[in-house]
Parts: C-alpha cells; structure tokens; sequence
C-alpha cells in the first residue's frame, strides 16, 4: 500500500508537470481583445507576527509592529502594470515577516485559468482570452514562494503549509475563482525602509512576454 501510494503521487506530480508544460508551450494560442479585458486586481499585503494584514487602500500601517507599507503604480507601458511596495520600519525593533502579493481577476469565469512556470519562475494568468505574465523581485532575486489558490482559501486564510514559518500552501494551478500568490522575506531593523517591485504584463505571445519580463 505505502508503495502503491508514493506511486500515486508520483504520477500526479508527472500529469501536473506536463499540463504546466502544455499550457506553457500554447499561452501563443490566446490573443488579447482589448475591448472586453482588464488588468488582474493586485493586493499587496504583510504577514506579520502570525496575522495576515492585506492593504485596502495605498497604505497600510500596523502601529503595533512598527511597521507601513505603501504602494505606488507605476506607468511605463500601456501592457504593463507596475507597481512599487515600501515596507517602512517604524520602531526601534526588528522586523521579521512576509510580504505577500496577491493577483486575482476583476469577474469570476469558469474559463479562467492561472498556472505556475517553473521553469521561468512566473506565473500565467489566462482570462477572457488574454493572457498575463505575473513576476516581482526585492531587488536582488525575483518571486521566492508562489502558489495558485481558490480564492476562498485566500478569504479563510487558509494559504499556509506551515504558518509559523510562513510557507505558502503550493498549489501549482488553478481554475474558476482564485488568486495567485507570491511573497517575499521581510526582515530588517528598525526605521529603515525597504523596496519591492511587482508587475503584470498583457500580451499575445508567450515569447514576447517573456522578453519584456526580462527587461525588468
């Protein structure tokens, strides 16, 4: 039976490596009407000290931890969303937690489909016959954990594997109604300041995509 078991899991691991691989071999399949698409919904948020804290508006401020965060869209194409988060420390105290970044569609479609690249280390949202590349970076390496989840997860909380270490359940796709999630280490001291970038990039072609995404 252990072994019939570990077979089993074995195999489903080969089925999902191959669906990704499918998936990412035909994102150039999708083309983008501009006319009946939008740009996925972003949702930074901050684990901290055990408690998720998603930011609703621009800013959000934990006074308890003695820590802000505030987020800025830049534009630079019209395909691109950009986005740069500040994690300020406040206190005279380190800080040790998650930054989190959430990608979701505006309206829910059964069609609607999003998968991790493991080879490219992005995430692809496929909606409304558009595709879109999800990636972000602290600046010195790009996404650390990333995971595509239903979005009723996300509402319970339910998106840990292990909370006190804040790993992100992994979940490699996703159908329907979810998001996807990347997140990145947050530990320095004190009143300093810390930058992170995200960005989703539309477009029609897999390669072209990818192309812009190594610019950034």
């Amino acid at each position: 039976m252990f072994f019939r078991k570990n077979g089993e899991k074995k195999l489903k691991k080969v089925n999902d490596m191959t669906m990704i691989m499918n998936l990412i071999n035909n994102v150039g399949q999708y083309s983008v009407n501009k006319t009946e698409t939008d740009f996925l919904e972003m949702v930074p948020g901050l684990w901290i000290n055990g408690e998720m804290h998603w930011m609703r508006e621009n800013i959000l401020y934990l006074p308890e931890a003695g820590v802000s965060a505030q987020c800025e869209k830049i534009d630079i194409l019209p395909d691109v969303n950009f986005f740069e988060i500040l994690v300020h420390g406040k206190a005279e105290m380190p800080v040790k937690g998650k930054l989190v970044i959430m990608y979701r569609q505006r309206d829910v479609s059964a069609n609607s489909f999003a998968f991790i690249s493991p080879s490219e280390n992005v995430i692809f949202h496929l909606h409304h016959d558009a595709v879109y590349l999800v990636d972000g970076t602290n600046g010195t390496e790009n996404i650390q954990q990333c995971t595509v989840l239903p979005y009723s997860k996300v509402e319970t909380g339910d998106i840990w594997s292990s909370q006190p270490e804040g790993s992100l359940y992994y979940q490699p796709m996703s159908q329907g109604a979810f998001a996807s999630l990347h997140s990145f280490e947050l530990r320095f001291d004190g009143s300093e300041t810390v930058s992170y970038r995200t960005w989703c990039i539309r477009g029609t072609e897999k390669e072209a995509l990818l192309k812009i995404n190594r610019s950034f």
